[in-house]
């Protein structure tokens, strides 16, 4: 049964290529990823906020951008629902085994449901929904996701928020129809957040919306939480440099991650995109993957959250520039922490700048007093989301 529903869904996708990754990714995965986990078959009882992303992804930073929210707010005393996409999404909902041990309570987690007409159901449980951070407004996420963040299923006389969401570039990359249905969406929304500072003029000139820029659900938790999670995992290594690298053919990463490995004497381990398939057989969880990090003397990443998580740890790191998947949200980040020159788009940048990203150490104490007034108002914007 499982293996038509995901010759179902790729019958869907148009582009040929990405249909046979899709089938490959999809067909190769161990059935016993989706028997360790038992889902809601019914709603569970009122909670106060109705937390909307991608919780289960074949995604490190999806998952741990929501674990972040979800303690986030639980930290302010509220109850929350853990909503995902709904089964006949074209790129089908992952709840396998990126996680060692699911970390929430399955009265906080929803049913998983077949479409979006069923999503309705979820206005019997909550009066406010929060869209948590992700690229789930961009033209891709808008069209395989089922449109479960634009939030069409919930009565207009609810509350409906939208934490620092993200379109992924500077421009809405959708055609006019899909334009104009997420304009008309987003018109109901309370108040709509980004997560890059480009993303404030995407959604005034695209969608007619006004936006605010506030920091990733991961510099609001608790490091603690992130802490104890790890302590779940096993760290790849004792201490060297920790590569979290997405992708290993778009750019100059692995070649900067062997010269400085060579040139620090230090080992290295590379954790790549949860979504090629030997990442899962190898069985590398989000909690081993924040070991890692907590291991790790030095940092390599081309991710946006791996990136946040090196300066939230007060990690030594090199950003490798990642042109293909959108690269407003590092130069946001990295520019209000004071940190841009840690941004590489080439070996031949790292080989100029070597001596400084290698020996300079960082100031953390002024990286903190950069983001304070950011990470100030952004709980502050969460916190009355919630209240």
């Amino acid at each position: 049964m499982y293996k038509i529903m995901i010759q179902i869904l790729a019958a869907f996708i148009p582009n040929k290529e990405k249909r046979k990754i899709f089938r490959k990714n999809h067909l190769t995965l161990s059935k016993t990823c989706f028997e360790r986990y038992c889902f809601m078959k019914k709603l569970p009882s009122k909670k106060d906020i109705g937390l909307v992303g991608l919780w289960g992804n074949v995604n490190y930073g999806s998952v741990l951008t929501n674990f972040a929210a979800y303690h986030f707010i639980k930290d302010c005393g509220k109850s929350v629902l853990l909503i995902e996409r709904p089964k006949d999404s074209i790129e089908v909902p992952y709840f396998g085994n990126i996680f060692h041990t699911i970390p929430y309570p399955s009265t906080d987690i929803s049913p998983q449901y077949e479409n979006i007409q069923e999503m309705k159901d979820l206005n019997k449980v909550t009066n406010t929904f929060i869209v948590n951070s992700d690229i789930l407004y961009g033209e891709y996420s808008v069209r395989v996701f089922s449109q479960f963040m634009l939030l069409d299923y919930i009565q207009n006389n609810k509350k409906k928020y939208a934490y620092a969401g993200s379109f992924g570039f500077d421009k809405f990359l959708g055609d006019e129809t899909l334009r104009k249905k997420v304009k008309s969406s987003l018109q109901h929304f309370n108040q709509f957040t980004v997560r890059e500072k480009s993303g404030i003029k995407v959604a005034k000139k695209w969608f007619g919306i006004s936006a605010e820029w506030v920091l990733d659900p991961l510099f609001l938790c608790e490091v603690e939480h992130f802490k104890a999670l790890s302590k779940k995992g096993k760290a790849l290594l004792s201490q060297g440099i920790g590569c979290y690298i997405l992708d290993t053919t778009e750019h100059d990463g692995l070649k900067i991650v062997k010269d400085v490995s060579r040139t620090l004497n230090l080992k290295n381990c590379v954790i790549s995109d949860y979504q090629n398939p030997s990442n899962r057989i190898k069985n590398i969880t989000v909690e081993d993957w924040l070991a890692t990090y907590f291991a790790s003397n030095f940092i390599i990443t081309d991710s946006f959250h791996g990136t946040c998580m090196a300066i939230i740890l007060r990690k030594p790191f090199i950003t490798v520039a990642n042109v293909r998947r959108g690269l407003t949200r590092f130069e946001s980040i990295l520019e209000l922490a004071g940190l841009k020159d840690r941004l590489i788009f080439s070996f031949e940048e790292y080989n100029a700048k070597k001596g400084m990203l290698l020996n300079k150490q960082i100031n953390w104490e002024k990286v903190e007093h950069n983001m304070k007034g950011k990470l100030n108002r952004s709980k502050k914007i969460l916190k009355n989301m919630i209240k």
